[in-house]
């Protein structure tokens, strides 16, 4: 998988010719495998979720729908930048956020009842900007919450946010 992600990464088709290093395996779910990857040319970290296409799968909606979940810009959602399309294989490169909520809870257990809150108003806004856009998320928990180097939430898991019609 990891070399199939560094050819969808640097090889043809590639158009912004940029170089990227693999440098962490993060993690495997249901149906994604994710690497961490640094660009060369700015050192800047990014996650990059790796997925098989299933036999018959509708390749047009897919990528439609995934160019939705990129085009979602707001400050509680992890940004996701781009995908590359192989003939089996999906990747999305998204931003790296190395904390989450349940990483936070494990390390220093509960948290705060202002936290909290603040919390709760950051994820609330996450949600309301999906639903203008007539999305939802579909999975939220605790993993699925990262905290920026600033201590802003952020939403994550595009495979989740469903459209709604």
């Amino acid at each position: 998988m990891a070399t199939l992600l560094y050819n969808a990464l640097t090889g043809p088709g590639n158009n912004s010719k940029l170089n990227y290093v693999i440098s962490d395996y993060l993690g495997k779910g249901r149906f994604t495998t994710v690497f961490q990857v640094r660009e060369v040319s700015t050192n800047t970290l990014h996650a990059v979720s790796c997925f098989s296409l299933i036999s018959g799968c509708n390749v047009l909606n897919l990528a439609t729908e995934l160019n939705r979940i990129i085009a979602l810009e707001h400050t509680n959602l992890v940004k996701y930048n781009d995908l590359k399309l192989s003939s089996a294989l999906c990747f999305i490169r998204s931003e790296y956020q190395d904390w989450s909520v349940r990483k936070q809870i494990q390390t220093f257990g509960k948290l705060e009842e202002s936290l909290v809150k603040t919390y709760v108003r950051s994820i609330m806004k996450g949600i309301k900007y999906l639903h203008l856009k007539k999305m939802a998320h579909g999975s939220l928990n605790c993993s699925n919450i990262k905290i920026d180097a600033c201590g802003n939430l952020r939403l994550l898991k595009p495979g989740n946010f469903i459209h709604l019609l």
